[in-house]
């Protein structure tokens, strides 16, 4: 069984017994096969990656124009608190 991480961009956190099974799967693979494996994620990842730099670089010039009202720390972090990797990652 596979749990998540509580945000829009959630990844699945393989259990114990999941890792190993994706391992054991992994283990000795067809080089093509797991180079289509890879090459897909890797679109994925870049995909992410995008969205995440357009959404950072549209917060950063609202703040900048004077869009955000208040006090800029506090709507930092409401958009990216800890329970949030994002938040982690910024602290």
């Amino acid at each position: 069984m596979s749990q998540t991480m509580p945000n829009e961009t959630s990844y699945p956190v393989p259990s114990l017994s999941g890792a190993r099974a994706l391992m054991r799967r992994n283990y000795r693979v067809a080089e093509p096969e797991h180079l289509e494996r890879v090459s897909a994620e890797l679109d994925r990842v870049r995909s992410l990656r995008s969205r995440i730099n357009e959404r950072a670089r549209s917060f950063v010039e609202g703040m900048r124009e004077g869009e955000h009202q208040g006090d800029v720390f506090d709507d930092f972090m409401n958009a990216y608190d800890l329970s949030t990797r994002e938040g982690v990652a910024l602290m």
